[in-house]
């Protein structure tokens, strides 16, 4: 199991070999701020052309309690990668009935058809989800589903399950990066190691104006001979 710690002491130990300069620094958070930017083109280079989305690239915000506004319900999550189809973010009801989330201009168009606009459905604006529970006699429509319970359980629990390709796996409270399982399906991984391998520290050094405020800022530095501070 690859988690981020340890690409984040891969990289460090190619600084340790001596390809940072004396004056330069460069820290754990530059680093996992580049394996950030880095797993998120991949993702989206990966499956920009509407390939199916791994397991593997989805982080769970469990079961959730969305609020209810105005004519729907909405939760907020952290930043996504945006794939084709907003196929980044998943929202299942407790039936297992999964709310087909969509961009917004798809939606308003999806509300004006005759059949569709009667279903479950959402869209991603920002980084809030918004979920409209169906209308109308829908169990005829598919009697498998059962689409006014799941209509009665939007309505009267509001609750759902989230997962989401998040763009940094950090955002999610509930994640450890030095023990869980980096979120990238192993074919993707491969390839992030091997650029790993061919990174350079300006490479690193470019992220400084971007970083993020998660993890720690411990420090290495070249003529310290590979410890960290």
């Amino acid at each position: 199991m690859e988690t981020e710690a340890s690409l984040v002491y891969q990289l460090l130990d190619q600084i340790r070999g001596g390809r940072l300069n004396t004056d330069e620094v460069v820290t754990e958070r530059d680093i996992r701020s580049y394996l950030r930017d880095k797993r998120s083109s991949l993702i989206q280079s990966t499956y920009k052309n509407g390939l199916t989305v791994t397991e593997d690239e989805f982080q769970s915000y469990g079961v959730v309690e969305f609020t209810f506004g105005t004519n729907s319900y909405f939760y907020d999550v952290s930043p996504v990668v945006r794939l084709l189809g907003n196929s980044g973010i998943k929202v299942y009801t407790s039936t297992g009935y999964s709310v087909p989330i969509m961009r917004k201009s798809d939606y308003r168009r999806a509300l004006k058809n005759s059949t569709f606009g009667n279903l479950p459905m959402g869209y991603l604006e920002g980084s809030r989800i918004y979920v409209k529970a169906g209308s109308g006699n829908l169990d005829n429509m598919d009697s498998g589903i059962g689409l006014d319970n799941i209509n009665d359980h939007i309505t009267n629990n509001k609750t759902f399950e989230v997962e989401a390709i998040l763009f940094d796996p950090s955002s999610l409270s509930t994640y450890d990066w030095t023990s869980d399982p980096y979120p990238l399906n192993p074919s993707l991984l491969s390839k992030l190691k091997e650029s790993i391998k061919r990174t350079d520290l300006a490479a690193i050094l470019q992220t400084k104006e971007d970083e993020i405020t998660n993890g720690s800022s411990d420090t290495l530095r070249y003529h310290d001979k590979g410890k960290i501070q």
